[in-house]
């Protein structure tokens, strides 16, 4: 009888963890994977050819536009009903409040994210490394506070969710896009998925209803720093890095539908 019961809760495990790949892979699903100009290419570069890589693994077509690529009109009409978006490079200040949009060949605004790019309903945002994208800054002087982080995070985040994301999710540690990936390909639902991919260094500090619609939560994740820091941070093409002390750094956020799941994927628009 025990035996039995071991056979059937592996059964159940393999059937739920493989249930949203082969979803995923009979939707012909796609994604879109955006370095913008200007930024640190090479560590981008590799950052997202990994999630590329990952995609790719559970059937998923990738377009990739890197750098002196990154053209708009491509990008737009390669992200017609994709539903991964995945970028990384330097933050905007293209948004209602200062933050949002994107740096590639042109500047992208919040309003024209709005107004131009078609994703698939249901689709999943990731931002890498992106400053102000999950909180923090590379410009940052100190400690923004909880309330600053959250309108950045709500900011970026809000274009996507109005034309039909589910999720918004950034992370400015190297490969932690991959990791909150990963949890969702396992199964997990979205905030268990931000959760899981907080890690032992940083600890949850906000979740609560995203300002710009109740039927979705925000959750922001810090880490108190130590020592010293070395920052690089590029303006009007001029790259600058200073050491300076280091401070509470908000560094991973979601914005979304908390329960969505990746086997909720919807092929209609």
């Amino acid at each position: 009888m025990k035996n039995s019961f071991l056979k059937l809760m592996v059964v159940l495990f393999i059937t739920t963890s493989t249930l949203s790949n082969s979803l995923i892979s009979q939707y012909n699903t796609s994604a879109v994977l955006v370095v913008g100009t200007d930024s640190d290419i090479s560590s981008s570069v590799v950052a997202l050819d990994k999630i590329g890589e990952f995609l790719e693994s559970k059937g998923i077509k990738t377009y990739k536009f890197y750098d002196e690529k990154s053209e708009w009109e491509a990008i737009k009409k390669a992200a017609k009903n994709a539903h991964f978006f995945v970028y990384s490079g330097h933050g905007s200040n293209m948004g209602k409040n200062g933050t949002g949009g994107l740096v590639i060949k042109d500047m992208i605004s919040n309003t024209e994210i709005e107004n131009e790019l078609v994703l698939k309903k249901n689709s999943v945002v990731l931002f890498q490394s992106v400053c102000r994208g999950a909180g923090s800054s590379a410009g940052d002087r100190g400690d923004i506070g909880i309330k600053k982080a959250e309108a950045r995070v709500s900011d970026y985040a809000e274009p996507f969710l109005k034309i039909g994301a589910q999720v918004y999710y950034a992370n400015n540690w190297q490969n932690g896009c991959l990791s909150f990936l990963e949890n969702m390909f396992d199964g997990k639902p979205a905030e268990e998925s931000f959760n899981s991919s907080v890690g032992w260094w940083s600890e949850v500090e906000l979740k609560k209803n995203y300002v710009y619609d109740h039927n979705k939560k925000i959750g922001i994740a810090s880490h108190e720093g130590s020592g010293t820091v070395t920052v690089t941070h590029t303006v009007n093409g001029v790259k600058t890095v200073e050491e300076r002390p280091a401070c509470k750094e908000y560094d991973i956020a979601y914005v979304g539908n908390p329960n969505f799941k990746l086997n909720q994927i919807n092929t209609s628009r």
